[in-house]
């Protein structure tokens, strides 16, 4: 990284590429650091992609479609609703339960 004097002797050109660069090395940063993310959310799942799972006064069944990364150490996982006759629907949602209550296999 250049500092004040060496902006002055540095070309417009230099100073491009050295920041050409730098936002491809943030972007390498940025993909390994959500691949990461992914491999923690998955490792602390306690469902896996299929699972069927509700809670407590929920109305509905979920079929889980994903599992992302949660907020600080949480998982959150994805689905979609299933219908009356067991397939699932085409949308899928966010799955939420509240903190009061905990997703269990259905």
């Amino acid at each position: 990284v250049c500092g004040p004097e060496t902006r002055k002797t540095m070309s417009i050109e230099a100073m491009s590429a050295e920041l050409k660069e730098l936002d491809r090395q943030l972007g390498d940063l940025s993909k390994r650091q959500q691949e990461l993310r992914q491999q923690i959310a998955d490792a602390r799942a306690e469902f896996k992609i299929g699972d069927r799972v509700t809670y407590e006064g929920a109305k509905h069944v979920w079929q889980i479609t994903a599992i992302g990364p949660g907020y600080g150490s949480g998982v959150r996982y994805f689905g979609s609703k299933l219908k009356k006759d067991g397939t699932a629907g085409k949308s899928s949602y966010e799955i939420c339960a509240s903190s009061f209550t905990k997703l269990r296999l259905a």
